[in-house]
């Protein structure tokens, strides 16, 4: 559940990009390009929260004896 919930947290950014095309900026501030940009920073980031796919992945064939 986590890898199939990773993979949608990191393509929502990615998909308001090409729905409302501006460009990504960074601040502070609470504009559509601003809040954008810093949503396209984080995103490589939602895949370690929890460990990463490849860990997890491990963990879930170790479990099922594929290891």
């Amino acid at each position: 559940m986590k890898d199939v919930g990773t993979a949608f947290e990191r393509e929502i950014p990615e998909t308001f990009r090409q729905l409302i095309r501006t460009e990504p900026t960074l601040g502070e501030g609470t504009s559509y390009s601003e809040l954008l940009g810093m949503a396209i920073l984080r995103s490589p980031g939602f895949t370690i929260r929890g460990g990463t796919r490849e860990i997890l992945r491990g963990m879930i064939a170790r479990g099922l004896g594929l290891r």
